[in-house]
């Protein structure tokens, strides 16, 4: 290998590598991950962002199946007061784009 190659690296062992960056994103944003998905990490081994990112794909299912089984329960003719604070969802699952925080904000103030 000549001097200035870089070694190849598995996909693999690429992720791993990067895991140490993925750790700091995840720490600076600890407050807007949910509790059960922090509460499912009991070690942070190589291989940790694997898990997180499973952990977390499956809490994004669940928070959109009980939003489309919460409607279906209103279209049903149930009233919103007979179902559970904790089974209420009234927006689904979405990524912040570019200015929505700013412009709720801006709504907001």
């Amino acid at each position: 290998m000549a001097k200035d190659e870089e070694p190849k690296y598995t996909p693999y062992v690429n992720r791993l590598k990067y895991e140490q960056s993925d750790m700091i994103m995840v720490l600076l944003n600890l407050g807007y991950v949910p509790d059960e998905v922090v509460q499912s990490m009991t070690d942070f081994k190589p291989g940790w962002s694997l898990a997180f990112k499973s952990n977390m794909e499956d809490y994004w299912a669940k928070f959109n199946l009980n939003n489309d089984e919460f409607i279906k329960r209103l279209d049903g003719g149930e009233l919103l007061s007979e179902i559970p604070l904790k089974e209420r969802y009234d927006q689904r699952w979405a990524f912040q784009d570019e200015n929505d925080l700013e412009d709720r904000y801006v709504k907001f103030i």
